[in-house]
Order: structure tokens, then sequence, then C-alpha cells
């Protein structure tokens, strides 16, 4: 049965867009809740950190995935290849897309 392939790999084929979809949900919920006039009493520096801090840790969780898929890349067998390969693909699409959603934090007036 080595060298089949399970449901983990078709799981990892959405991986890398599901933390990149996590990234936008919690970057643009945090962003509407920081700038409600609510009890956050930030100013716009401390509101600014708080945002490229989740835009920054789910970048990272982006590159710790991608290299855990080239160590699976690496020990695969050749009927696995493939999806894996594949999968690291779509990985660093995703952290792409996690970067483009995060440049309005740093470059764009929040509130």
């Amino acid at each position: 049965m080595k060298g089949t392939a399970t449901n983990s790999e078709a799981a990892a084929l959405a991986a890398g867009f599901a933390l990149w979809s996590l990234a936008f949900i919690a970057l643009y919920g945090a962003h509407g809740l920081l700038c409600s006039p609510s009890v956050w009493s930030l100013s716009d520096g401390g509101k600014r950190a708080f945002l490229v801090g989740i835009w920054l840790a789910l970048m990272l969780a982006q590159g710790v995935l991608i290299y855990w898929f080239m160590l699976r890349l690496r020990a695969a067998t050749a009927a696995l290849r493939f999806i894996r390969l594949t999968s690291l693909t779509l990985a660093i699409a995703a952290l792409g897309a996690t970067a483009w959603i995060g440049l309005p934090v740093v470059t764009l007036r929040l509130c």
C-alpha cells in the first residue's frame, strides 16, 4: 500500500489556499474591528502593527507549509510525485496571494 494517494494527499492540495483564506478573513476582519468605534483605543501605529503581525504570522505559516511540502516531495515515490509537486506549487501560489492581500495593510491608510 506504500506509494498510494491517501486523503491527506487530497487535503494537501487545498492546504495552501485554506491558509490564504484564513489570512484574508483574519486581516480584513481585524481591520473592520480595529476601525469600528468600539472598545479598541489603539493608536494608528498600534493598529498597523497588530495587522502587520497577523499578516506576517500567516505568511510564516505559509512558509512552514511550503517547507514541509518540499520535505514530503523529496520522500515521494514515483506514484506520489505529481500530486505532491502540485501541492507544493499551489502552496507557493497561495503564499504569493497572501503577500498580495496583505500589502494594503502596510501601504494604505487604515481607517
